[in-house]
Order: structure tokens, then C-alpha cells, then sequence
């Protein structure tokens, strides 16, 4: 039941991940690493999948299927893993394509909440020398939350598409309701292996996932506080206290103490009624891996790793209507987020030292 990579600190002692809602994720092991959850920090804890080094604190979520085993590697590592390793490293391995005849695996599941889950693989020898691997993953879920909104009550739709306090004598308008906090999580993976020799093997690896959640779902903070400022602009024209029917705004003086911006009486846990549906989080990933082994009649192995991986994400929250009261956050990473990478390895044989092999 190890689907992600937050879920290895149930069975990995002194391993923590700090997980925002799957868009951030901060992994450290032995209270080492890194806290920051900003995809512009370096991890303190280097994640591979397939040997390709997820360097940023975002698509760590992907999840976990077909996966021959994961290993995780106390720090420091720099020398045999690489950058950001000083804390340690988690070494994802999906299963490789194999010569045992047709072969693989298949899981449904279904639950509450509309949530259906398929994932599967299927091995493939075509020849004595080539097999390929495909495995997929789809889960399909909706919100915990449920959400009323998105009616406009005392806002309108401006000529730019945006979304505002009504005007007098400008009408509402209605859009259509939004679904934030669902899941519509797909993955596959296509494995190639040529072994056309006993001494040389070349296993190339496709990786394709698409995450989608429609936002993260967020409701107003029912305490109160006291104001510092007085709230200015076309939302707060008339007198403080004013309010507008439906979602409420209220525009208090400074120093009043009030609830955040859009509380009103008889909030609902888990019942959201935003005005929006401009929300979305979603996350693409994709990358490509080619390994290339050679065995020399010494014993010692050649072995080459190259590899790209791309990153694509689109983030906006409405979080004025939230805890924060902080108006819309909007985040975009790519089209153009793309790490290349390779590696030359010569990995000694397990009966003895490399260069004893050389006497």
C-alpha cells in the first residue's frame, strides 16, 4: 500500500516527507535535507526514478506502480549519487522487461467518494534477444468537498473574462460549478530491452503522467481578527461593515475586528461555494531513460546513463476565499522546464576490488 513517496515514511525509519497537497513535496532523512517547499530550491534529498534525478520539489507525487524496488540511501551520498544527496537519496526502480515468457499483473479497485482505480502490466518476450514492458496506472476520484458555488452571487463576468464585485445595475452571472480536490491522476511507462549478447544489454524506458486535482479546496476562517488596514478599491465604496449578499465582503476600518473577507454566517464543513472556476493544478510529466551495459571478460562493467526529463505545471488556488485571505495565487512551471542528464560509470565485480582485476 506504498503509493507515493510520502507514503515510505509509514515504513522507513527516520524518513520525512513534507507534503503540500502533492504539489510540493520537502523529503528529509534523519532530520536532514531540505524544508523549503519552493520548486525553485534544490531538494536536500536527491529523488531518482530509473536513475533520472527529479531535481525540483515538484512532480514528486507520481505514483508508485510496476516498481521492481526502491531503495533508501542514507547521506551523505555526493559521491556515489550525486548533487543535492548530502541528506541522503531515494532510488525509484520500475520493473524491467524479462525473458520468463508472458507474464504481469493487473489491480481494480473501487470506493467511495466515485473513486475507481485500474493498474496493470504486461511483459512481453518478442524475440531471444528483445522484450518490451508497458505498465499503466489510472485512478479517477471526486472531492472530498462539494461545491455550490461558482453562482455569482453579487459578482459579475467583466468584458477581460475576469471576475468582480457587482457594479449597480450590472447583473449576475452564473458559471459553471467546479470540482476542486478531485483526482484525475493517469500514468504509463513503455520498457524496451535488447540483449543481443551475454556481455551487452540496452533497456530504454518511456514515461508519461498526467495529474489533475482542479485546485485545492479551502474555506473561510470562522475566527475573527483584528484589521491592521482598512480594505480600498471598487469592493469597498461604501461604508465599513457594508456587505453583499451571497458570498459576503465585508469592508471593516482599521483595528475593527472581523472575519476574513468572504466568511458569512452558516459555513458547512467539506461544502465550498466559490465564485470562480478559474482553479486548476495540473501536472505533466514526462521522461525518457537509455542504459547502456557492457561486461568486460574481467568482470567489470561499462555502463552509460543518459536521460530527459520534463516538468509542465499549471497552479491557481483561490485563496481569498481560504484561511489565507490572500486573493488568487497562480503558479506555471514549463513549457520549457527540461533537465538532461548522462553518466559513464565502470562498476567493479562483486568477487573483489576493480583493479585487482587488472593484475
Amino acid at each position: 500500500h506504498l503509493d507515493t513517496i510520502s507514503d515510505l515514511q509509514t515504513t522507513v525509519p527516520s524518513f520525512q516527507s513534507n507534503d503540500q497537497g502533492g504539489f510540493y513535496n520537502s523529503i528529509n532523512i534523519r532530520g536532514m535535507g531540505n524544508s523549503a517547499i519552493t520548486p525553485v530550491i534544490a531538494t536536500g534529498v536527491a529523488v531518482f526514478r530509473d536513475s533520472l534525478l527529479m531535481s525540483e520539489t515538484i512532480a514528486e507525487d507520481e505514483p508508485l506502480f510496476d516498481i521492481a524496488d526502491t531503495e533508501v540511501l542514507e547521506g551523505p551520498q555526493g559521491t556515489l549519487v550525486g548533487a543535492s544527496s548530502t541528506a541522503g537519496a531515494v532510488e525509484i526502480n520500475s520493473a524491467n522487461p524479462n525473458f520468463n515468457g508472458v507474464n504481469g499483473y493487473a489491480l481494480a479497485s473501487v470506493a467511495n467518494y466515485s473513486d475507481t482505480k485500474w493498474q496493470g502490466a504486461i511483459n512481453l518476450p518478442v524475440s531471444d534477444t528483445f522484450a518490451a514492458r508497458f505498465a499503466f496506472n489510472d485512478e479517477q476520484r471526486g472531492s472530498f468537498e462539494k461545491d455550490i458555488g461558482a453562482t455569482l452571487n453579487g459578482y459579475f463576468v467583466n468584458a477581460s473574462g475576469g471576475i468582480q464585485p457587482m457594479n449597480q445595475g450590472t447583473p449576475a452571472q452564473s458559471l459553471p460549478i467546479i470540482d476542486p480536490g478531485h483526482l484525475n491522476s493517469r500514468q504509463a511507462r513503455l520498457s524496451l530491452l535488447w540483449k543481443p549478447t551475454d556481455n551487452l544489454q540496452a533497456v530504454g524506458k518511456a514515461e508519461y503522467s498526467f495529474i489533475s486535482t482542479g485546485g485545492e479546496p479551502a474555506q473561510p476562517n470562522p475566527y475573527t481578527y483584528n484589521t491592521l488596514f482598512g480594505f480600498g478599491g471598487t469592493a469597498c465604496t461604501s461604508a465599513p461593515g457594508t456587505t453583499f449578499t451571497g458570498n459576503q465582503l465585508v469592508c471593516p476600518s482599521p483595528g475593527v475586528a472581523t472575519h476574513s473577507t468572504y466568511y458569512y454566517p452558516g459555513e458547512t464543513p467539506r461544502v465550498l461555494d466559490y465564485y470562480g472556476t478559474s482553479m486548476q493544478d495540473d501536472e505533466l510529466l514526462t521522461h525518457y531513460g537509455l542504459e547502456l551495459r557492457y561486461t568486460l571478460p574481467s568482470g567489470i562493467v561499462l555502463r552509460s546513463m543518459s536521460g530527459f526529463v520534463h516538468i509542465d505545471i499549471n497552479h491557481q488556488d483561490n485563496i481569498s476565499y481560504g484561511p489565507q485571505d490572500a486573493g488568487w495565487d497562480y503558479h506555471e512551471i514549463g513549457p520549457n522546464d527540461n533537465y538532461m542528464s548522462a553518466e559513464i560509470n565502470i562498476i567493479s565485480p562483486t568477487t573483489g576490488p576493480l583493479f585487482s582485476k587488472f593484475n
